[in-house]
């Protein structure tokens, strides 16, 4: 959205109301692909899991744009995701598994199968794969894979399905370490 005037709950009703469109004129399982700009993203995925998509991709990457300061005009600004991007993904599906009231997938930075098996692990149902391809070309699908495998024969983890959702919040004896509180505790030395 570029429009500051437009509220985010107009933005919303009309994310909602295009997924019950669509729904109601396809015979297909939907998924719907947000960015994380969201005040809270998981009231959203229940809202178009009621208007009928089944699962949620978190989270779609705009365009990044930059500034050359020579020529003073716009620029485009890193086309591909960093290793370090699944960070974000990785919080809310651990925040938002079981919860959402649709399948998570996450995407943005997964470059190696350890960071897929956390995906997983938070709860993520299906990870996208696409930078690392780009980077690395498609020999990078099987490496991810590898060292999916790899990891998980070291240490008897049978099927993926054995892995996902381990790590989420709604499995862990301790929530609050999923939410701000982990912040400031680390904040004053505490976490």
């Amino acid at each position: 959205p570029d429009d500051p005037s437009e509220a985010g709950s107009v933005i919303e009703d009309r994310i909602v109301a295009l997924v019950a469109a669509v729904n109601a004129a396809v015979n297909l399982p939907i998924a719907v692909k947000i960015g994380a700009a969201y005040t809270n993203a998981g009231n959203l995925l229940q809202r178009v899991g009621k208007a009928g998509a089944k699962a949620a991709v978190l989270f779609n990457r705009f365009y990044r744009m930059d500034v050359d300061l020579d020529s003073m005009s716009l620029s485009a600004g890193p086309m591909r995701s960093s290793p370090e991007a699944y960070h974000e993904s990785l919080r809310w599906i651990a925040l938002l598994e079981g919860r959402a009231g649709v399948e998570l997938c996450a995407s943005g930075g997964v470059y190696d199968g350890l960071a897929a098996l956390k995906l997983v692990a938070a709860g993520a149902q299906a990870v996208q794969v696409c930078s690392a391809a780009y980077a690395k070309g498609y020999g990078a699908y099987s490496a991810i894979i590898e060292e999916m495998n790899n990891w998980m024969d070291s240490r008897q983890v049978a099927s993926l399905g054995d892995l996902r959702g381990r790590l989420a919040r709604r499995n862990s004896d301790k929530p609050e370490l999923y939410g701000r509180l982990h912040y400031v505790k680390a904040l004053i030395g505490q976490g």
